[in-house]
């Protein structure tokens, strides 16, 4: 797939390596691409960093991309304002040791977690503007809709987090999207860092 998106933009693939990927931007039709890591990069001084019986599993690092102009501001204006009116509560995580009495997934509060988040169900994911960006999405991934988790819309105020976390969880396997594979991070605004 991320390969394939760096074909649509131009490039040849025989050339892939550290040094022709690395800090470039390459204008694809659906934005400006830039990759951080992939398969082609040293892994080396990221490996080091692992404890040792990790070493062996991750001798790729995965592919990292960021995409410049994915989204218009009409597109971020409309997601956020869909999140408000969805609204939003704090944010949650799935508990690794509880179950709610009819087997479902409980979710608890954390002090990693202190935003709030709405997710884009019902009068959201059916707008035409928010069903634009999810076709765009389609197809960069190549995935159907079907096989995604319904967009989840997270907001932060000054001095909120949600701390590094692993994006899978067994719970997700009982879904019909079934467990993430991917994460597609839509950033709808910018701030100014301190």
């Amino acid at each position: 797939m991320f390969e394939r998106w760096l074909i649509e933009a131009g490039q040849d693939s025989s050339s892939f390596n550290e040094k022709t990927l690395s800090n470039r931007k390459f204008s694809h039709p659906f934005g400006d691409i830039t990759v951080i890591t992939s398969p082609y990069h040293d892994a080396t001084p990221y490996i080091e960093e692992l404890e040792e019986e990790d070493q062996d599993d991750n001798d790729e690092l995965p592919w990292l991309v960021s995409i410049d102009n994915f989204l218009t501001d009409e597109e971020c204006e409309r997601l956020i304002g869909l999140g408000g009116v969805m609204g939003y509560k704090r944010s949650t995580k799935y508990s690794d040791d509880e179950t709610n009495p009819d087997g479902t997934a409980k979710f608890i509060t954390e002090d990693s977690r202190t935003s709030y988040n709405a997710w884009c169900y019902e009068g959201c994911d059916d707008d035409p503007i928010v069903r634009g960006v999810i076709n765009r999405m389609e197809k960069m991934t190549g995935v159907p809709y079907s096989n995604y988790e319904n967009l989840q819309l997270v907001r932060y105020t000054e001095g909120q987090q949600y701390k590094e976390h692993h994006d899978w969880t067994s719970t997700h396997e009982n879904h019909p999207y079934g467990g993430r594979i991917l994460t597609f991070f839509l950033y709808l605004n910018d701030v100014e860092v301190s």
